[in-house]
This record gives C-alpha cells, sequence and structure tokens, in this order.
C-alpha cells in the first residue's frame, strides 16, 4: 500500500543505484513477468528485494512516460463515441424491482458456462446450479471480457463497465484513477459497503484499489487468519463461506457484498483425488477431468453456502448475482472437443477449426435471483462482464453512470459483447478477429448457428467492437474521469 510518493522515491533510489540494469529493465519492461504483478510480495520472491525497486521503478517511469495527453483527435473519438450510444433505459418493466435491496454478489474463479448443466458418464457436474438457475434468471450468452490480468480485469470491467487494458493490470498500471463504479454509487445512496477474499490483500492490489472501488470494509487473508482447510492456492470454498457467513449476518440493510473465491485456480491438477466425487474413468487423468472435479466441488459449495443463508432469512431482500470471473484456460485437447461439441451440439470440426475463439468455448454463467422473483428463466441476451453492473443498477432503479460502456441485460434487449483482441458477439452473428485458422481480416459468423457469413455483413460489427476498445483504453490510460473536473463534460452532464 505504499503511496505514490514513497514509491517514486524508491524509483529514484533505484534509479540513482542501477542506472544500467534500470535501462535494460526498461527496455524489456513489456515482458510479461514484469507487466503482469499479481502482487509486489509475489514478484519479490521472485525478484529479490532490490530487483523488485528496480522493476517497479521501471513500470513507473514507462507509465509517466507513455501516458501522455489527450490530443484534440482523441477527445473527438471519445466524444462522438459516447454520443453515439443510447442511454441507458431508466424505464421498463424491470426498472426498480429491486428497490432499496441488499446485493450479493459472488465472483467464481473459473467457472465456466459450459459446466452448468452438463452429465458426464450421467453424473450431474453442477447439481446445484442446474437447480438454481430455474429459481432465477440464467443468462447463457456473456462473454468473457477479460485480459492478460484475469480475475482483476473481471473485477475492474464489472465494477467500472470498462474494457480492460491492452496489456497488465488496470491495478498495478492505473490504481490512482478516479475510478467510476457502481460500488461507490449505493454506497453514497446509503448502502454499506463489503468485500472478501480469502488470499493476500496486496494480491491484485486489492488493499490499495477495492477502497478505490467504493467499499468500505474489505476481509482479506490477513484478517480471516491461516486456512485450515488449503485446497491449491489457499482456503476452499467452503472455508472461505463459512468465514464470510458471520459477517454477511451481521451487516446492515441495504449492503453490498462482494465476494470473491479462490479454490478453483488454474491449474485444477492440485485437487486431492480423495476429495474427487465424479468417477470420470480415463478422464480423471486430465487437466479437464480435474476442472470438472472441482466445477462439481465449487458448486456444492455454492450451493451449502446460499441454502445457508436463505434457511438465515439473509436472503430475503436481496438481489443475488453469481457469475465466473473468466473461462478456464483449458486446452483444446480431443477429449475437451469431444465434451464441448456434445455440450453445445454442435460439430466438433466446427470447434477445432475455430478453437478458443468460438464463443461458447469463452462464455461464463451469469446467474441473477431477484427477490420477487420476477426475473426467471434461461436468457439469451448477449453481453459481458461490462454489463454486469448497469443490469445490477437497473434493477436497483438506480442510473447507470454516463461513463459506463455496458448496458442493463434485459430479456428484450439485442445485446452486444466486444473482446479486446478486436473480436465481437451480437444477437445475431459474431466476429472473429484473429485465429490461427482465421484468415486475415477475421471472419464473419452467423449465431447462433455458426454457419460462414461474408465478411462485410460482419463490418459494422467489427467497427462497434473496435470504437468501443479504443475508446476504453484513453479513458484508462489517462484517466479521463475526474469528477466535476473531468476533461470531458459528457461524463458530468450528458452533454
Amino acid at each position: 500500500r505504499t503511496s505514490r510518493r514513497g514509491r517514486l522515491a524508491l524509483a529514484g533510489l533505484a534509479f540513482g543505484c542501477a542506472l544500467p540494469g534500470l535501462a535494460m529493465t526498461i527496455h524489456n519492461v513489456d515482458h510479461w513477468r514484469a507487466r503482469k504483478v499479481l502482487s509486489h510480495p509475489r514478484m519479490m520472491r521472485s525478484l529479490g528485494l532490490f530487483g523488485t525497486h528496480v522493476v517497479d521503478a521501471a513500470r513507473l517511469l514507462r507509465e509517466a512516460l507513455g501516458r501522455g495527453q489527450l490530443t484534440p483527435e482523441q477527445r473527438e473519438q471519445v466524444v462522438a463515441y459516447y454520443r453515439s450510444q443510447p442511454p441507458a433505459p431508466q424505464d421498463g418493466p424491470l426498472f426498480g424491482v429491486a428497490r432499496g435491496a441488499n446485493v450479493l454478489v459472488i465472483q467464481v474463479e473459473s467457472l465456466q458456462q459450459f459446466v452448468v448443466g452438463l452429465t458426464v458418464a450421467g453424473q450431474e457436474v453442477t447439481p446445484f446450479l442446474n437447480r438454481w438457475r430455474e429459481r432465477g434468471a440464467f443468462y447463457r450468452s456473456i462473454v468473457d471480457q477479460t485480459g492478460e490480468a484475469n480475475t482483476a480485469d473481471a473485477e475492474y470491467s464489472v465494477f467500472n463497465s470498462q474494457q480492460p487494458m491492452r496489456h497488465g493490470a488496470v491495478v498495478f498500471r492505473r490504481p490512482e484513477n478516479d475510478f467510476v463504479t457502481w460500488p461507490a454509487q449505493l454506497k453514497a445512496a446509503g448502502w454499506r459497503t463489503f468485500s472478501a477474499h480469502p488470499w493476500d490483500r496486496g494480491f491484485w492490489n486489492r488493499a490499495v484499489v477495492h477502497p478505490r472501488y467504493g467499499f468500505d470494509r474489505s476481509l482479506f487473508r490477513e484478517e480471516f487468519g491461516a486456512e485450515q482447510d488449503r485446497v491449491g492456492w489457499g482456503s476452499s470454498d467452503a472455508e472461505f463461506y463459512a468465514r464470510v457467513t458471520p459477517e454477511l449476518l451481521a451487516l446492515e440493510s441495504p449492503f453490498v457484498a462482494y465476494l470473491i473465491t479462490l479454490m478453483a485456480h488454474h491449474p485444477y491438477t492440485f485437487f486431492p483425488a480423495d476429495r474427487r466425487r465424479l468417477q470420470l474413468g480415463a478422464l480423471d487423468e486430465t487437466m479437464l477431468g480435474a476442472y470438472l472435479q472441482l466445477m462439481h466441488e465449487v458448486d456444492r459449495s455454492l450451493g451449502a453456502f446460499l441454502d445457508q443463508l436463505d434457511a438465515a432469512g439473509r436472503l430475503e431482500g436481496t438481489l443475488v448475482v453469481v457469475f465466473g470471473d473468466h473461462d478456464a484456460r483449458l486446452q483444446l485437447t480431443p477429449e475437451a472437443i469431444a465434451l464441448a461439441a456434445e455440450a453445445f451440439a454442435w460439430p466438433p470440426e466446427r470447434l477445432a477449426q475455430l478453437g478458443s475463439r468460438d464463443p461458447r468455448l469463452d462464455f461464463v454463467p451469469l446467474f441473477l435471483r431477484l427477490p420477487g422473483g420476477e426475473l426467471r428463466g434461461e436468457i439469451d441476451t448477449v453481453g459481458g462482464h461490462l454489463d454486469i453492473g448497469p443490469t445490477i443498477l437497473h434493477l436497483l432503479g438506480e442510473p447507470v453512470p454516463p461513463s459506463f460502456l455496458g448496458r442493463p441485460l434485459l430479456p428484450e434487449r439485442a445485446g452486444f459483447a466486444a473482446r479486446i483482441d478486436g473480436s465481437a458477439l451480437a444477437q445475431d452473428r459474431f466476429f472473429v478477429a484473429t485465429g490461427c485458422q482465421v484468415p486475415d481480416g477475421g471472419a464473419c459468423l452467423s449465431w447462433p448457428s455458426g454457419s460462414p457469413l461474408p465478411l462485410d455483413a460482419c463490418r459494422p460489427l467489427a467497427a462497434d467492437s473496435a470504437a468501443q476498445v479504443r475508446v476504453s483504453w484513453l479513458v484508462t490510460e489517462l484517466n479521463l474521469l475526474r469528477g466535476q473536473d473531468s476533461t470531458l463534460d459528457i461524463f458530468n452532464n450528458g452533454n
């Protein structure tokens, strides 16, 4: 939690002591190890105290030199884009149906959409979520919009409704930005805000950015104490939920509680054999099999947790949101292709051709349960992480900030989701920007059939995707959200 002044002082010290090494580090600072920082303690274990200061100094200098100023041309691009977007609706049958409700959001590590409803050898992988989707709304076309920073990107996009940065993590490259988030908005409107994660507070710089995202109070591994039931990186989901339950029961309404799980972190094979409940045969010896076993345990722990809260009356008057933070980063092995083809009812050769660019292999699930049950069933509206915050605000009857790029995921809405590589998905077609078997210029396919379309049919979609990503990067990299002193008046009064 070093202050910017302190970090700059360390940068100067490192510069004075190691100019040659620093120059080389600045030249190579885009290497993934320097760029994709998880936490300073982890980097220190890898590079040592001196090496960490050198790399941190290089990063600070690079960011300071590379930040730049908003040019007139860029300003015109940003203003034109925001003015071209239809405003978020503030009416309709779902606007304000959960007005004044508590909000419980559970961001589940590596939960991917294809496991929901999946059966293997006659066994349900996610029996609780299979039932849960019938008690609320299940969005089955939600695109993973994260980049290199995975979980941190999911948090940033969900809270801020902005695209992640092309390289690295916003939480380390721009931690002092003037964030505009829905937790901060609800806090200003009277909600108590709370977040929890069972790992180090410095991991993904959460001790710094969570207060800036709008959380009054946050609990991490330091507050919870050492794990008694460690699985992989840290606490099992069951232990995490058990530790956070008393906190949730003690929160005064209305509250926002944001929980981030850890157990199902890649590479999955760490899950102990004696805790595996599914009978998968030879598949159990693969990464995919280990992932399915973990998802089964994730589902079991989540079900016990939500059932306990429900029995205690905590879910009464509470909007519950459950979603996956990013895809599982699984290799597209023959076993994975066969399983995905069965789950999606798509020809295996189509999956093999598109690979990870196939939208279905990139979906994360989103579940919403309203206090009054006004929204139920499977919803096909296309969306992504950027749309989760606007949806929560819409259901609460709160205005969506003008800086938000996402829109409420309403059943009647024609959805859209862009990815930072330029790919995009709409309700009737999708554009694939890059891929090992994707031609130069990209490929256009119909949705959901996947049949080829002329590339011209996707040019408007590709242009919309590129414009959103470009504008979002400018907003983040140049910190264009500065409250009443904003560089752009459109973020203050919509003009």
